[in-house]
């Protein structure tokens, strides 16, 4: 008979983690390291790989915005986007509405080269629920919705006892601040699959 305990891991108080949870840990720390392991890939910082995905998935911002999402002021954002520009990572380019102020947009082939490293992952770990039974495929998405609920529960909670701090949006190499977008895609170019629905079982986007 299996031993119940296999797979759990003592948590605080003495509580046993259930081994999904174990993992979603491990998942936790190794996107950590994807994200270091992309940084020195294209030579660039912490602070700088999270304005290309602000970027990537914006397609153009202003400063204003950028230093809105990366938290910075406008000193240490223009900092950022002088470093990006100048790795061959970003572009300026004048507002069409107002030519008085610059949009910042990623540059194409530094983008290429970020989603050389991201889309080979996103596509494994798609692969892996997809050939899942379909009643394996809702499991696991109930199971990520609750952790979501709960990871945004926790954020509310935190912003709730600091007073005067923005809502938090975290930013992730698997879909950034949209659960369905990725990388360099708006929320409308991902279309999301029912648990149990192959990506053949669709039809073909018409052009």
């Amino acid at each position: 008979m299996p031993d119940e305990t296999e797979g759990r891991a003592p948590g605080r108080e003495g509580l046993a983690l259930h081994r999904a949870s174990v993992l979603l840990r491990q998942v936790l720390v190794l996107n950590e390291e994807v994200e270091h392991r992309l940084q020195r890939q294209i030579d660039t910082s912490e602070t700088d790989l999270r304005a290309m995905q602000h970027l990537m998935r914006q397609r153009q911002m202003t400063p204003t915005e950028l230093a809105e999402a990366l938290r910075l002021s406008t000193a240490a954002t223009t900092t950022v986007i002088d470093r990006l520009v100048r790795r061959g990572h970003a572009v300026r380019a004048p507002h069409p509405a107002d030519r008085r102020r610059t949009l910042i947009r990623p540059d194409r082939a530094a983008a290429d080269r970020v989603m050389s490293v991201v889309r080979p992952l996103i596509s494994e770990t798609d692969s892996v629920v997809q050939e899942m039974p379909p009643p394996a495929q809702q499991a696991v998405v109930d199971y990520l919705e609750g952790v979501i609920a709960a990871m945004r529960s926790t954020i509310s909670r935190l912003q709730s006892a600091v007073s005067g701090l923005p809502p938090e949006v975290p930013v992730d190499l698997l879909g950034g601040s949209s659960a369905d977008a990725l990388p360099g895609q708006s929320a409308d170019a991902v279309t999301v699959l029912p648990a149990g629905t192959a990506a053949s079982d669709t039809p073909a986007e018409q052009t």
